[in-house]
């Protein structure tokens, strides 16, 4: 049925009828708020592809002409540059030089779960990221 239909609407609540055309629109909507979230993230590409490559020349270029990156949120899942190299378990040195220009309270930014870049390193099994954050955390 569509939004003509004789049945009664939910009195009070515009736009929650539970007939397929007002579902639609509710799930249009929530898309269109995730592309909008994808748009505002792509400018941050290169500094994810970096971070998961573990090229951190291309990363300190793109944190040298935007220094706020470095605590940004670069991921749909409101992921750190610090998160990413952390979960991927390859390169420490890479961790080291991102947290040698992060604050401590930078080192506690959490993602759209509230893990931390420690929290992740124990999950994935980083046990070298997980002692250098709590080492540089404690200094």
């Amino acid at each position: 049925m569509g939004v003509w239909s004789s049945r009664p609407r939910a009195e009070g609540v515009r736009g929650q009828e539970s007939d397929n055309g007002s579902a639609r629109f509710l799930s249009r909507r929530a898309r269109g708020r995730v592309e909008n979230k994808l748009k505002d993230l792509g400018g941050y590409l290169p500094l994810y592809k970096a971070v998961v490559r573990g090229d951190w020349n291309e990363a300190r270029k793109f944190l040298d002409e935007d220094p706020e990156a470095l605590i940004a949120k670069i991921t749909i899942a409101s992921e750190t540059a610090l998160h990413i190299a952390v979960g991927t378990g390859k390169d420490l040195e890479f961790v080291e030089k991102l947290i040698r220009r992060m604050s401590p309270e930078d080192l506690a930014l959490t993602d759209q779960n509230g893990e931390t870049a420690l929290s992740v390193a124990a999950v994935v099994g980083n046990i070298r990221a997980a002692k250098l954050l709590v080492n540089i955390h404690w200094k």
